[in-house]
């Protein structure tokens, strides 16, 4: 309708309109033909602002570069996210939202690269600033951040702070959405049980993967799902461990154990 109507003149309806069937084609996967029309909304809407910068154009930016990742393009990622946090610093004076969203997204381009500390470092200036944005209240935003510096905790191996930060997550998370946003409570269950079982505590481990088993068993309706079969895998080993530990200590008591426990 929008084309018919618009006609070959570039118009802010229509790049709008590029834009949702962008997100139709992202949710499909379709990673190609979504980056194809991030691009055409972009030509659209440089072409209607010119040499003018805009949060719209920053936008698109920012959806071109968490498209290249699916596609294994990380260091294109990282140009399209600059860009649109250099344009947004260029919008915005002080601390904002968006911005906070930008150096958050710079660090995830990072962590993919395997690039830990400038992932961490760019994590700890978006929490920094979001903290501030919100002024330490409750906010989905915030709790993104608190996984994020979870996750690169336990790059470093230090999975108490990393049990720390996903347990915050976590716990606002509850307190916005209670079980309204049951999949992300499910991923936070799953790192928190993944932090336990790399600290030993294994009973502790059991309980958070069972949530997230229970909680994604109901999200997928029985559908065999990467983050079932993940949570599936670690469940056992915590269960092992966790029998293991038991049989060691009927073991100090005069029973033969070393053959039980093989890993």
């Amino acid at each position: 309708m929008r084309l018919d109507v618009f006609d070959k003149v570039n118009h802010l309806d229509l790049a709008d309109s590029y834009h949702q069937i962008a997100l139709a084609h992202a949710l499909k996967g379709n990673y190609g033909e979504e980056m194809s029309d991030y691009e055409t909304a972009l030509d659209i809407r440089e072409d209607v602002f010119g040499d003018c910068n805009h949060p719209d154009i920053a936008q698109t930016y920012n959806n071109m570069g968490s498209v290249s990742p699916s596609q294994g393009e990380y260091e294109k990622a990282l140009d399209y996210y600059k860009k649109a946090h250099k344009m947004r610093e260029d919008l915005y004076e002080g601390d904002h939202p968006d911005k906070a969203d930008s150096i958050d997204n710079i660090g995830v381009v990072h962590y993919k690269k395997g690039q830990n500390k400038e992932a961490l470092i760019c994590y700890e200036e978006s929490l920094e600033m979001r903290r501030r944005v919100y002024k330490n209240k409750d906010h989905s935003d915030l709790a993104v951040s608190y996984n994020n510096m979870g996750t690169a905790k336990l790059s470093e191996r230090d999975y108490k702070a990393a049990l720390d930060w996903f347990l915050k997550a976590q716990k606002m998370r509850w307190r916005i959405f209670g079980e309204t946003d049951r999949y992300h409570i499910a991923d936070d269950y799953y790192n928190i049980g993944y932090a336990q079982l790399q600290l030993g505590d294994y009973e502790s481990a059991l309980t958070s993967l069972e949530e997230a088993l229970n909680m994604w068993g109901g999200l997928y309706e029985g559908r065999c799902h990467r983050d079932i079969r993940n949570a599936t895998i670690l469940r056992r080993s915590a269960n092992v461990y966790k029998t293991c530990r038991e049989i060691k200590v009927i073991g100090t008591q005069g029973m033969d154990y070393n053959q039980t426990c093989i890993f």
